[in-house]
C-alpha cells in the first residue's frame, strides 16, 4: 500500500505538520512552493526517513525562499529552502554530495535540479526555479513530475 502526501502554499505548510506528527502514514512527500514552519521543524523528529520532492521558486517572497516571516495569512516563520532541503538530506542518510543539473528544454525559467539518491532512507529531489516567485509555472508540469517521484514508492 502507497499512502503519498503532496502539498502546495499552505499544503506544503500541512505536509511537513503531518510528517514531523505521523510520518509512518506515508511512504514519500512532495512539497510545492512551501516550507518547514519553524514552530513545527523546531521539534519535528519524523519517525523514519522519507522520500522528499521540494519545488521552489527562489524569488518567492510569499513563501520566502530565504526564510522568514510568510507574506499572506496568520504570521509563519518558515526556514530558509536550503535548511528544509538539507533536514530531509539528514533525515535520509544522504552521504554523498547531491547532483546537480539544468532541466533541459525551453523553460520561462532556469530550473536547477538538486537530486540526492544514494541516501539510505530514499531520494531527496530538489528542484530550484531560479528568478520564479510564488506561482505555478506552466512549461513545467508539476504534477507529472510528482507522479514520476511517487510511482515506484510504497511504504
Amino acid at each position: 500500500c502507497s499512502s503519498d502526501l503532496a502539498g502546495e502554499s499552505n499544503g506544503g505548510f500541512m505536509t511537513m505538520r503531518m510528517i514531523c506528527t505521523d510520518a509512518g502514514m506515508f511512504a514519500a512527500i512532495g512539497v510545492l512552493i512551501g516550507g518547514m514552519p519553524e514552530a513545527i521543524g523546531v521539534n519535528c523528529r519524523p519517525a523514519k526517513p522519507l522520500p522528499f520532492l521540494m519545488i521552489h521558486g527562489s524569488a518567492d517572497r510569499t513563501v520566502p525562499y530565504g526564510g522568514g516571516v510568510v507574506s499572506v495569512g496568520a504570521p509563519i516563520t518558515v526556514w530558509p529552502t536550503e535548511r528544509t532541503v538539507a533536514f530531509f538530506r539528514q533525515l535520509n542518510g544522504c552521504a554523498e554530495p547531491s547532483q546537480l543539473s539544468v532541466a533541459p528544454g525551453q523553460h520561462s525559467y532556469k530550473i536547477e535540479i538538486e537530486r540526492s539518491i544514494k541516501c539510505s532512507g530514499g531520494p531527496v529531489v530538489f528542484y530550484r526555479v531560479v528568478g520564479s516567485g510564488h506561482a505555478r509555472w506552466p512549461d513545467l508540469n508539476v504534477g507529472q513530475l510528482m507522479l514520476d517521484f511517487f510511482r515506484d514508492k510504497a511504504r
